[in-house]
């Protein structure tokens, strides 16, 4: 009997270290790319892709270059596979709140992505694995 409880025991066990296991959350891809407005980089811009579907956003920051990577959370890198709307912007409030002293003036910066691109987000597409997704922006001149 004892030798039965042990090996109902021990596979009970099995299953809920394999219960535990399969929750992983959503499939991701990482995602990199460059943003460029009438062929020049954007630099310091937000960039957020949210899924169609339901899920969770991911963003990023461009560096001086344009040049992106998406996080999904703080330790993970990536956004969710499927398709996404995306959101950009460069706009920066001319404060910043500075602890004890209270705020400090830090340099406003002017949102320099067309409105166009607010009214009817670019669509992309994440697959799983590696994705380099370029956005390329056109000021409508």
């Amino acid at each position: 009997m004892d030798k039965l409880l042990c090996a109902a025991v021990a596979a009970f066990s099995l299953v809920l270290i394999g219960c535990g296991s399969s929750q992983t959350g959503p499939a991701l891809g990482t995602v990199s790319g460059r943003i460029t407005l009438d062929g020049q980089p954007v630099a310091n811009a937000m960039v957020e892709f949210t899924p169609v579907q339901e899920g969770r956003p991911a963003s990023g920051r461009s560096d001086s270059s344009g040049y992106y990577s998406l996080q999904f959370t703080t330790s993970t890198k990536g956004a969710i596979v499927g398709e996404h709307t995306v959101k950009l912007s460069t706009f920066q409030q001319g404060f910043d709140y500075g602890g004890a002293e209270g705020f400090e003036n830090v340099a406003s910066r002017a949102e320099e992505i067309p409105e166009k691109y607010a009214k009817e987000p670019l669509r992309v597409t994440v697959k799983q694995g590696s994705n380099t997704i370029d956005l390329t922006l056109e000021s409508g001149k």
